[in-house]
């Protein structure tokens, strides 16, 4: 998860511009990523909760309109399949993402 996170830290600096991921038709770069992440770190952080579920609600927020409406299953599925898809080559190197 480290790994994952600091991918995403150094590409929303470096091209913040760039698509990091699709939520059910939406685009998310890695800059409006990152600030989510950041701004939901601080809050997790004082509740003592992990980064994973710093990523996790980042990613919740960012989810379009529809996908806020439907079953807790389906955005489960969507947030961790954005996960996979976020730490995709990490795996290369045994360092997958856990499932948030």
């Amino acid at each position: 998860m480290t790994d994952l996170l600091r991918r995403i830290a150094e590409r929303g600096t470096a091209t913040p511009w760039m698509t990091a991921v699709r939520l059910g038709g939406r685009t998310v770069t890695y800059g409006e990523l990152s600030q989510q992440l950041n701004g939901y770190r601080a809050v997790v952080g004082e509740q003592q909760l992990s980064d994973s579920a710093a990523l996790a609600a980042a990613l919740m927020s960012l989810l379009p309109e529809a996908l806020l409406h439907a079953p807790a299953q389906t955005q489960a599925q969507w947030i961790a399949d954005a996960c996979m898809w976020l730490g995709r080559g990490l795996a290369d190197d045994g360092q997958l993402p856990a499932a948030v």
